[in-house]
């Protein structure tokens, strides 16, 4: 079983999340989907140095914000639709109307660019001060481009 970075509380607090509204939403396996889809591939094997409890600063400074943005990402795209008695539908409030397909692609992406973005910054530190982190091997720059998207100079 893969170590969780980042508690549920901590993944609350750092990216808003109503842990009561996300009731169901919001658990471990959450977190740890997160943690496979944007750390395991940029880190390659320093992420198991880092999941084996070394570097605990630099995890605490530069990973659980955009974990917990990730974490956000999915509770947000998990939400939208759910399972009922009756095949998948749409969570509705008699207070609150539901974004539409477009608004929710787009929140779901400007939490994953905000994500991506303290990623590309946890990287430049990890090259900026390798000394620091001798079990950091650098991805090549075109591996990186494909797991971030966007243009990367």
């Amino acid at each position: 079983m893969n170590k969780i970075l980042l508690t549920l509380d901590e993944a609350a607090q750092l990216a808003a999340i109503d842990r009561e509204a996300c009731r169901g939403l919001l658990d471990q396996n959450t977190i740890l989907v997160a943690q496979l889809s944007i750390l395991k591939p940029l880190l390659g094997d320093f992420y198991r140095q880092i999941l084996d409890g070394r570097y605990p600063r630099f995890v605490e400074g530069y990973l659980k914000l955009p974990l917990a943005l990730w974490v956000k990402s999915i509770v947000l795209q998990n939400s939208v639709v759910v399972p009922g008695a009756l095949g998948a539908v749409r969570q509705s409030s008699p207070n609150l109307e539901a974004a539409d397909d477009p608004q929710i692609a787009m929140a779901i992406g400007a939490l994953r660019s905000q994500a991506r973005v303290l990623m590309e910054d946890a990287l430049e530190h990890l090259d900026r001060n390798r000394e620091l982190y001798p079990g950091y091997t650098p991805i090549p720059r075109r591996r990186l481009r494909r797991i971030l998207g966007g243009v990367i100079l």
